[in-house]
């Protein structure tokens, strides 16, 4: 898959999202422009708290990297001479997974709920209307 359509694939979950929330919103009686309004500042920033959040893991992630890879030389040993090279990457790829796929979810779930209040403490009306 190259970028282009992994571009296009992220942009249509995300609005597929964003148009269920304010479809949720519409259905509970909300005016649908300020459903609308909800939705988006909701998805936004959930996906920069999910950004922020696997950021800020960066450091903790790499030192869980490093024991990951080296844990996966210790046990890839007995697989001589493919589990050397195999294990150290697969021990490496899941030391920073468990580490920054929490911290993703975190920061998702932190910035949604930002996004939600500020949206929803926001002017019913845009300036200008």
């Amino acid at each position: 898959m190259d970028q282009q359509e992994q571009a296009i694939q992220i942009n249509d979950n995300s609005a597929i999202a964003e148009a269920d929330l304010a479809t949720f919103l519409d259905s509970i009686g909300m005016e649908r422009s300020r459903s609308d309004r909800i939705a988006g500042q909701t998805v936004g920033t959930a996906t920069m708290g999910a950004v922020a959040g696997a950021g800020a893991a960066v450091p903790v992630a790499a030192t869980s990297a490093l024991v990951g890879g080296a844990l996966g030389l210790v046990f890839g040993l007995a697989f001589v001479p493919v589990g050397v090279v195999a294990g150290p990457l697969l021990g490496a790829g899941f030391g920073a997974a468990v580490i920054t796929a929490p911290a993703a979810v975190i920061g998702a779930a932190a910035g949604a709920a930002v996004g939600a209040v500020n949206a929803f403490n926001a002017p019913p009306r845009v300036v200008g209307d």
